[in-house]
């Protein structure tokens, strides 16, 4: 059992690590917003944290929260990596998101025409902290152009999809994508280099 002191300073050399990463890498000015991210992703989930703690067993109800947030509780303590996995991924890509004016600009178009393709789901885009306002997933571009062939994929995936689930599926390597030599390849890469957003988009209907 690690005591509160110790379970302090491990978190604390956790934070101290990120945030010699995000120097080593030149993204300090990520920090504030990383950090706001992943508080806001802690406080929407403080309810079913806070009933790992209770000595009493939890109800089914408890259980099933948990889970949704990506909580297993075995026979010993409960393991809290995939919870905070997924804050930091979705405080990542909160942080690198582009505002919605940014994003416009960056595509030569006016924001309007950016917030009738977010209805109409060829791209994707968060709310704002607050709400107010929209904020593009860097994962969508690559350098200043849009990923060739995503808005053909975006529809096709069901409306309720977390970003984290998003950008997992395009950035890791799926076997039924493959390139000269056999290898899995990543639908980010796959699109990149311009082929058949189709094979995609297959694919994308499953997740």
């Amino acid at each position: 059992m690690i005591s509160q002191a110790g379970a302090r300073q491990s978190g604390a050399d956790g934070f101290g690590e990120v945030m010699s990463s995000l120097s080593r890498l030149r993204l300090d000015h990520l920090a504030a917003p990383l950090a706001r991210a992943v508080d806001s992703y802690l406080a929407d989930h403080a309810r079913q944290l806070r009933a790992l703690s209770r000595p009493e067993p939890l109800t089914a109800a408890e259980e099933a929260a948990l889970a949704s947030v990506g909580v297993g509780r075995g026979a010993g303590e409960p393991d809290l990596g995939p919870v905070m996995g997924v804050a930091v991924r979705l405080a990542a890509i909160q942080a690198g998101a582009i505002p919605l004016k940014a994003a416009a600009a960056r595509l030569g178009v006016n924001d309007s025409r950016l917030r009738q393709r977010i209805k109409a789901r060829t791209l994707y885009a968060l709310r704002q902290p607050g709400g107010r306002g929209w904020m593009v997933p860097a994962f969508q571009f690559r350098g200043a152009a849009e990923l060739p062939g995503l808005a053909q994929v975006l529809p096709v995936i069901r409306e309720d999809i977390h970003p984290v689930e998003l950008e997992s599926f395009l950035t890791t390597p799926q076997p039924d994508l493959e390139d000269a030599d056999g290898a899995a390849m990543r639908p980010v890469d796959w699109l990149a280099q311009g082929r058949d957003p189709g094979a995609v988009r297959a694919l994308a209907t499953g997740i």
